[in-house]
């Protein structure tokens, strides 16, 4: 099963405030591993947030797999998502 790892790189000095963020998702099977960036302002500006979840659940999905392992920090703005994520991947089309 794949494992998918994803938190925010904030692009400048000031933390991010502001800033465009850039999400970071890192997959790894069988040692092939690859990396996507999306950028968004979903960190800084929850109007983008939606946007964050369709687009990360169409990258989670680009990697083939219906079941996938997906990893983030603690904060609880990433638990949210990875929770959110989880329940549109779930939903039938």
């Amino acid at each position: 099963m794949p494992v998918i790892a994803a938190d925010f790189c904030f692009l400048g000095s000031d933390g991010g405030k502001g800033k465009l963020a850039v999400f970071v998702m890192v997959y790894n099977k069988s040692c092939n591993i690859s990396a996507r960036a999306i950028p968004n302002k979903a960190a800084v500006n929850r109007d983008h947030y939606d946007d964050l979840v369709n687009r990360t659940v169409d990258n989670t999905n680009a990697v083939g797999y219906r079941r996938t392992i997906f990893k983030t920090d603690q904060e609880v703005y990433m638990k949210a998502l990875q929770i959110k994520v989880q329940r549109v991947r779930e939903t039938p089309v």
